[in-house]
């Protein structure tokens, strides 16, 4: 951790509405700031509710995902984020890597790899000899780079390993596949995942409607698309409609419809958390790695290379014919044997050693105590809180992504053995990294909340207005539901009192941590602060500022309407008042942000929903790491 001044009592603001001043600091020592930012944001994407549970098991690490998470589209759409962000993205990197192998652009390298690989297949010691590499990569990661040198990952053709100008029309990142232009590292990768999601959706409602590209052009056209009260009934809906214009009678007959649904939907939540176990699984292996501070990794690494070292033994000393025998009977085994396979599990009785599932499968063996990026991020937020130095949030984006080139260093573009990177000159390197000004603009897209594509002026211009008009109508709406949720809230309807003052600008200068947030509650629009005794730490809530710089109400307006001890809170829950529709509905008609907020449960059971918060992500990691619970995820 950086160093800094440390007094009993006093919280210390680093700065948290100045990110300038961070461009050329670490805030964590060894770790790169933007580096910590990019966990921090992909943190509040992933974290949505939390439950305090009992102590971590062996390895220290709490948030742990419960096998009873919480199903819920905006949770699925996170998880294949982060699927496409760890596995896909890596998965890609390996398959350029084997491309440039195999294209022969990197002779030297490809040579060494070549006389090594048949080498050993000729002493019939190929498996040995890769599983040794295995190793010293594992062991060396100086070695990495040498073995598997550096490039962009929109540089690199995955088919035929050779130069390729990026997809966004400019080299502006080098993590991301299309090489898009970023504000701040892992920006253009977030981007891509949600653009990755939104794709998949696309494509599904295209299958669902079954379009006839004959008929495409003359079927387009305007229309209000009438709201519906869930995703998976207007599939229904589509589908149905569908089937009537294909000249299926009485589709209702079909018994499969609902059942296949409910099939379905009921898979969701053992799906999402499959998919989380995964990336789980891949986050530690990576941290494993490549180890981000405080966190070392050379103990889990010797643990992941004495699994290895028994195998090259094996397969050095046992026959090769032995070792196809056994694998033969072990699969056969495996798939007839299942009967004898549970008795001998009944007669272990492997319960009276009070082992379970959780405490059996990878992450508490093999990655016994290797953090997830999320355990990673609440690690050194609490570090940041045990120093009476909250860490500074990601700075909201202000501006467009800079449309140029970054520079190509080692690090980021390399050969071994003297080769040349990718097998280019210096000059059609710099020609597919610079800008294209046609592909820029094209990967840029048309704004499509307006125009709709591009169908001739005349047809646009028709949309335009169209859609120009809807939008009007929708925002006069949205504020008449606004002036409404008012009346509705003064006379106490609780669903009006969530939503009051969510689609409110915040006030100017909005407090915004790291001890006060702007807030609303029960109606009520005030703030919400911490108080900084670390032996009795608590959120309060006044209808008045409650600071002016100092850690302490200032005045009989700032006496706090309600007190919860930090160490009292056992359930934190992310809460957002309009819902996932309205409040998309909202955003787009007002062209505004909506304020979502925190529902706060205590140990008596009693719960506390706080609305309204502009900055309610940064408000709820400080719930989550000033205390001394220990989470699991829901």
């Amino acid at each position: 951790m950086s160093e800094g001044s440390q007094q009993d009592n006093i919280v210390i603001d680093v700065g948290w509405d100045q990110d300038e001043a961070f461009e050329e600091v670490d805030l964590v020592e060894g770790l790169d700031t933007e580096d910590f930012w990019t966990l921090v944001r992909r943190f509040n994407k992933q974290i949505f509710h939390v439950k305090a549970t009992s102590p971590p098991p062996p390895g220290g690490l709490d948030l742990d995902v419960s096998s009873e998470e919480d199903f819920a589209p905006n949770k699925m759409r996170a998880q294949f984020e982060r699927l496409y962000m760890g596995i896909m993205l890596g998965t890609l990197a390996g398959v350029q890597h084997v491309a440039r192998l195999r294209s022969w652009r990197e002779p030297r390298r490809t040579a060494i790899f070549c006389s090594i690989y048949f080498l050993a297949w000729a002493l019939g010691a190929l498996i040995p000899t890769l599983l040794s590499i295995l190793v010293a990569l594992i062991l060396r990661p100086d070695f990495r780079p040498v073995v598997f040198p550096p490039a962009p990952l929109g540089m690199v053709n995955y088919q035929t390993g050779g130069l390729s100008a990026p997809h966004a029309g400019v080299l502006g990142s080098t993590d991301s596949a299309t090489g898009a232009p970023e504000n701040m590292r892992g920006e253009a990768v977030e981007n891509e995942a949600s653009n990755f999601v939104t794709g998949i959706a696309a494509i599904a409602m295209n299958v669902l409607t079954d379009e006839d590209p004959q008929h495409a052009n003359s079927q387009k056209g305007g229309g209000v698309t009438e709201l519906m009260p869930s995703p998976n009934e207007i599939a229904t809906k589509v589908a149905v409609a569908k089937d009537k214009a294909a000249g299926v009678d009485r589709p209702s007959q079909d018994k499969t419809k609902v059942a296949v649904e409910e099939l379905m939907w009921s898979q969701m939540r053992p799906l999402m958390h499959a998919i989380c176990v995964v990336s789980d699984t891949w986050e530690r292996f990576a941290n494993m790695l490549d180890p981000i501070p405080p966190f070392t990794g050379r103990n889990h690494r010797l643990r992941l290379v004495a699994l290895v070292a028994p195998l090259i033994v094996s397969f050095v000393l046992v026959p090769g014919y032995l070792i196809s025998k056994v694998a033969g009977f072990t699969i056969g085994f495996g798939v007839f044997g299942q009967p004898l396979i549970a008795r001998i599990y009944e007669g272990l009785n492997l319960q009276q050693y009070n082992l379970n599932k959780s405490q059996s499968d990878i992450g508490s063996t093999l990655l016994l105590g290797v953090p997830t990026d999320a355990q990673l991020v609440v690690t050194l937020l609490r570090l940041g809180e045990a120093q009476n130095t909250p860490l500074p949030p990601p700075p909201e984006p202000h501006k467009s992504p800079p449309k140029e080139a970054i520079d190509l260093d080692d690090k980021t573009l390399n050969a071994t053995g003297g080769d040349r990177p990718l097998g280019a000159t210096e000059e059609e390197l710099d020609s597919a990294a610079s800008i294209d000004p046609d592909r820029l603009k094209h990967a840029g897209g048309d704004d499509n909340e307006v125009s709709g594509g591009k169908e001739g002026e005349e047809s646009d211009s028709k949309r335009k207005k169209f859609f120009s008009l809807f939008k009007k109508g929708a925002r006069g709406a949205a504020k008449t539901a606004i002036a409404v949720d008012k009346t509705r809230a003064k006379r106490g309807r609780s669903s009006a009192k969530a939503r009051l003052g969510a689609a409110s600008d915040p006030k100017k200068p909005c407090l915004s941590g790291p001890l006060e947030f702007q807030a609303s509650y029960d109606g009520m629009v005030g703030f919400v602060y911490l108080t900084t005794d670390p032996a009795a730490a608590a959120l309060c809530f006044s209808e008045a500022a409650a600071t002016d710089g100092s850690a302490h109400p200032q005045g009989k307006e700032a006496k706090p309407v309600w007190t919860i001890p930090v160490a009292d809170m056992v359930e934190l829950n992310k809460f957002s008042g309009y819902g996932t529709k309205s409040k998309m509905m909202a955003g787009w008609a007002l062209d505004k942000a909506i304020m979502d907020g925190v529902e706060i449960v205590d140990r008596s059971g009693k719960s506390r929903v706080i609305t309204a918060v502009p900055r309610r992500d940064q408000l709820f990691n400080r719930l989550c790491t000033m205390g001394e619970q220990s989470w699991k995820v829901l």
